[in-house]
């Protein structure tokens, strides 16, 4: 069982999350994915690739905010079902 201490922590850690390692990861899946899907289609030396880059920058900015966004919810989530647990024992 965890202590009191480690359960505050972890619980100060979720209420503090801001989403951040998650918006990286979906930011770097996204460019990683359009990037690959473009050069693909139109080649690395292209007038077409090159005209595609303000686009591909958008789906990754995007992907980012997408990702931060669901890491704040989860982190919330997951900080209210941990305030639940303790609560719960608390009144035991």
């Amino acid at each position: 069982m965890q202590s009191t201490n480690d359960l505050n922590d972890k619980l100060m850690e979720y209420k503090n999350e801001c989403g951040c390692a998650n918006g990286a990861r979906f930011m770097l899946a996204a460019f990683v994915i359009s990037m690959t899907l473009v050069i693909r289609e139109y080649g690395l030396i292209s007038i077409s690739f090159l005209t595609r880059i303000p686009l591909l920058v958008l789906i990754a900015i995007l992907a980012a905010g997408l990702g931060k966004t669901i890491g704040i919810l989860y982190a919330r989530y997951q900080y209210k079902q941990l305030s639940k647990r303790l609560t719960a024992n608390q009144s035991i």
